[in-house]
Order: C-alpha cells, then structure tokens, then sequence
C-alpha cells in the first residue's frame, strides 16, 4: 500500500513539475503573481476606507479623503491591465527578448485594442473613454490570452530580421525603439482584427464573447 502511495505521488509530482515548467502556464502563473502587490495594497485600502466606524468615515469625508481614495481603489481593482503587461513581460523575458519591458507594453496596448471604448456624445463634439468593467475581474482571462500571444508574437518578431538599423550615432534607448517598430506593428494587427470582428458581432466585443462563452456551462453546471 505505502509502495503504491509512493508511485503515485511520484506521478503526481512529475505532472506537476511539467505543469509548472510550462511556459505559458508559468507566464501566466508569475505574471498574475507581479500584481500581489497592487491587489493587496487595494484591499488593505479599501479595508481601511469601509472600517464599520461611523466617526471615521465621517472625518475621512470631511477631510476629502474618502471620493479620492475610492477612485484609488477603483483603479486599482483594474487588475486586467496589470495582468496584460506582467504576462506579457514574463513571457518575453522567458522566451530571451532583450527588452522584456517593451513585450509588456505591447501586450497592454493589445489589451486595450480589445476593449470597447464608451462613447459620450453631445452636441459639441464626441468623446470616448475607456469603461472600467472589461478592465476589472471581467478582463483577466482577456488579458491571460493576449499577454501569452501578444508577448510571445512580439519576441519572435523582435529575432527575426524585421528591423530598422539606426546609425550609430543614435543614442542606444532611442534606436532600439525604432528597431522594434516592424515588430511592434505586426504584433498588434491580429488584434486590430479581433476588435473589428467581434466589434460587428451581436458581442460587442471579444472580452464579452469571451465571458459570455465561459459563463454559459459554468451557470448550466453551478
């Protein structure tokens, strides 16, 4: 009985070792895991703001305190563009891009390509802005899929020859820049299309395909 125990935590173990040397798995599990920071301080924070103490709330009113710090808490609770950028990063420097940063950017940037702008019109003039629901708990596996491809995509880009050579003369910080540009430009095209596809569809958008496809067994199984 121990020796069959034994053999299968063995197994148990090795799947798990896989798992976890998986580089997308991996990515993702890291990149989630360089928010801890803005999601604890959030809810330490938001703990602080709503203490069930009537004078406190009261004082942190009269002092102006209370409207900025929920708008702070909001913020934060934006965990879809944390996430876009630390798996984008995570998995650029993984996959040896020199500049793991610029993965990150592009994938928040294709991460916001995916989500809707909200649009204010008036009689003076149209302004969009970027609606806070698709960027929170309702954005994070949009943000898990484009960090992987968009981070991933970007660095093979980066290797292959798809670059502009900058003289020497150009300052290094600057030239690389322009040296990542073609790959900057491919990267984010297949993202145009996905936001112009489902912007066309009954969705609206990919990120609520996205929750709309999950949501559907999830609520025919719970």
């Amino acid at each position: 009985m121990a020796k069959n125990n034994t053999n299968f935590i063995s197994k148990i173990t090795k799947v798990a070792g896989k798992i976890q040397n998986n580089l997308v798995i991996s990515s993702i599990t890291q990149g989630m895991m360089s928010t801890m920071g803005v999601l604890m301080g959030s809810a330490i924070l938001n703990i602080v703001i709503n203490l069930p103490i009537d004078p406190w709330k009261e004082f942190l009113t009269n002092i102006g305190l209370l409207t900025p710090l929920n708008e702070i808490v909001q913020i934060a609770n934006c965990v879809g563009i944390f996430m876009a950028f630390g798996i984008g990063r995570t998995i650029s420097e993984k996959m040896g891009a020199s500049n793991p940063v610029q993965g990150g950017i592009i994938s928040l940037f294709s991460f916001l390509i995916c989500t809707p702008l909200i649009a204010n019109v008036t009689e003076v003039s149209t302004t969009y802005t970027l609606g806070l629901d698709y960027l929170g708990a309702q954005g994070v596996i949009t943000a898990m899929l484009v960090g992987v491809c968009a981070g991933a995509l970007f660095t093979k880009m980066s290797k292959t020859k798809l670059r502009i050579k900058m003289p020497d003369s150009v300052p290094p910080f600057v030239s690389q820049s322009f040296e990542d540009l073609p790959s900057f430009l491919v990267t984010i095209i297949p993202f145009v299309i996905v936001r112009i596809i489902f912007g066309a569809t009954s969705y609206g958008c990919f990120t609520a395909f996205i929750n709309s496809t999950l949501q559907a067994p999830l609520t025919a199984v719970g």
